[in-house]
């Protein structure tokens, strides 16, 4: 009686490990091989293989059809573990004893059978990252136990490499010096020896790294790096405790705060240059001009800062180089005894507008006045004292774009207030009719500006400016040069911004 409970027993867990016992009507069985990964998730479609004479082999079944495991198992970048069960493998304690369900090659198929082939999938852009020893001695990591005896008890390590994975694989990475690894589950890593010695700066030291994985290295290419010392298994899959990987680190200087050698200007980057407090190695990092493309503080991309700079140390007169009329248009469009009125085009990126002023007269150095968002101001006090009738005061704008970078620059408008003995311009006149010209290629034309206006105190003649400079050119006196057929403008413009905007078309 307990034979027979014996044998129902085994025969019902035969059923339950490999199926249902099916013979097909035309005395045939079928194999089904699934492709699972590591949490039962079928990676790709099952391969079916009907009208198999029972007792037949899987190997001479698949054979017999010229289909080979071998064949099969890289698909969509996958590679079999050489482990195939009645079941998929959802976990590290199916893994674990998976041989004593693995389905061989010269397994006999009697009944319809079903079985899961494991994959793994080799990784291809991940990294170790090895923090660097620093240069001189260094006693911050204390000796560890020894890592063939115990190789993941490195008592006090606080330096641990850090891994880079991609974010869609939850696999193990491989060192750059050609060797590759493939499996899951990386428990753990550590450096065999830690950092204690001296090191000297910029020089190479080799550390072991000793990976630890559940299952599965696959090493196709030859490593820089020993499997338990045997060579033969860097061609194998095979399930083990921990490999070494020779991972070469360049130890660091202890550099200084730094200091700057050479300052930086508008024109020449400038020089910082750091020192290593060990061995007084040197290193040098360039420090950004601060002008911009023009090589001033005034032209587009110089830093805020150095065209703040820049404009109050000027003491006289004079336009800066780098500043041009055409794109603010900056001019003082009403004045009365005790206000100047300024406008202004808005600029293309520019997020404010900083002006700067002062009392006209060389020696008076300009002061930083407002900042301004929209596109005009009324000034009522210059320096920190109200306006004096019949005063020239002169003004420059910055236009600044959201990260702090000039746009462009005004030229220096010079404006009275009302109520004294000297006055601004009122109108710019030249001798192009209906403010047009027309020129031909390397012809001239002379505009010949003048400023209306009463009691004007010349701080500056009439002034001259194309909007491209490769279709027609004007000298300070006004001749317009002809360079290409096209289109463009030129402005001739008053001390206090008034001006004429004369089209200029060359054929």
């Amino acid at each position: 009686m307990k034979r027979k409970v014996l044998l129902a027993a085994l025969a019902a867990l035969l059923t339950l490990v490999m199926g249902t016992a099916i013979v097909h009507a035309d005395n045939t069985v079928k194999l089904t091989i699934r492709w699972s990964s590591i949490d039962g998730v079928d990676l790709m479609e099952p391969i079916v293989i009907d009208g198999i004479e029972p007792g037949t082999r899987i190997s001479g079944a698949l054979s017999a059809r010229d289909m080979y495991f071998y064949d099969l198992f890289e698909k969509a970048g996958y590679q079999d573990m050489e482990y195939r069960t009645p079941k998929p493998i959802t976990g590290y304690s199916d893994f674990r004893d998976a041989s004593n369900e693995n389905i061989p090659n010269n397994y006999i198929l009697e009944q319809d059978t079903e079985i899961y082939c494991l994959m793994a999938k080799e990784i291809q852009n991940a990294e170790i990252e090895l923090p660097a020893p620093l240069c001189g001695d260094s006693t911050a990591t204390p000796e560890g136990s020894d890592p063939v005896d115990d190789p993941w008890e490195l008592t006090g390590q606080t330096n641990p490499p850090r891994f880079t994975v991609p974010a869609d694989a939850g696999y193990i990475p491989y060192e750059k010096a050609n060797v590759n690894l493939m499996g899951y589950w990386i428990a753990d890593a550590e450096f065999s020896a830690p950092y204690i010695g001296t090191f000297n700066g910029g020089e190479d030291y080799y550390a072991v790294l000793y990976l630890r994985s559940t299952f599965g290295y696959t090493f196709p290419n030859e490593p820089k790096a020993t499997v338990n010392n045997d060579p033969a298994l860097y061609t194998h899959r095979f399930l083990i405790n921990y490999t070494e990987v020779y991972a070469k680190i360049t130890a660091e200087h202890k550099w200084d705060d730094g200091a700057i050698t050479k300052p930086a200007s508008a024109a020449s980057d400038g020089v910082k240059t750091y020192t290593c407090t060990v061995c007084s190695a040197t290193k040098t990092e360039a420090i950004p001009k601060t002008g911009g493309s023009d090589g001033t503080a005034f032209g587009p991309g110089a830093s805020a800062e150095a065209a703040e700079a820049a404009i109050l140390a000027i003491n006289n007169e004079k336009d800066p180089k780098g500043t041009v009329f055409g794109i603010l248009q900056l001019k003082a469009s009403k004045v009365t005894k005790s206000s100047i009125k300024l406008t202004w085009k808005k600029a293309a990126r520019a997020a404010k507008y900083v002006i700067y002023a002062n009392a006209c007269g060389n020696g008076k150095k300009y002061k930083k006045l407002t900042i301004v968002t929209g596109t005009s101001t009324t000034v009522k006090k210059v320096a920190g004292a109200k306006l004096k009738k019949g005063t020239y005061y002169k003004f420059l704008m910055v236009a600044v774009d959201g990260s702090g970078k000039v746009v462009s620059t005004s030229k220096t408008v010079h404006a009275a207030t009302a109520g004294g003995k000297v006055g601004n311009p009122t109108k710019i006149t030249t001798k192009a009719k209906k403010n047009k010209v027309t020129v031909k290629v390397k012809k001239t034309f002379k505009l010949a500006g003048k400023q209306a206006g009463k009691k004007i105190k010349k701080h500056r003649a009439v002034s001259y400016e194309t909007s491209n400079a490769a279709v027609a050119t004007v000298t300070a006196k006004g001749v317009i040069k002809g360079v290409k057929k096209g289109t463009c403008y030129v402005y001739a413009y008053a001390q206090n911004g008034a001006c004429a905007k004369i089209k200029v078309t060359v054929k």
